[in-house]
């Protein structure tokens, strides 16, 4: 028979996307500055590359938005 869920463990996943959701922005702040970097000293290579890890940086942001919006009312309407 399975365990009723604990609320504090939604509350800890809640808390975790959160901060995994500020660590990602903060590295997307970082590709921006480096991408406009990389135009200034009209370093192809280097825009090619930060375009890339931008991009996957982008799509880790949604992941985690996604799971925020799925996990963000079973957490917050979890009885005692």
């Amino acid at each position: 028979m399975r365990q009723p869920r604990r609320p504090e463990s939604g509350l800890l996943l809640l808390r975790d996307l959160r901060q995994l959701f500020l660590a990602a922005q903060a590295v997307n702040v970082h590709w921006i500055y480096l991408g406009q970097v990389a135009q200034a000293v009209r370093d192809q290579d280097l825009l090619t590359e930060v375009t890339a890890h931008h991009k996957e940086t982008l799509t880790h942001i949604k992941w985690i938005k996604t799971r925020m919006k799925e996990a963000g009312p079973q957490a917050l309407t979890v009885e005692d």
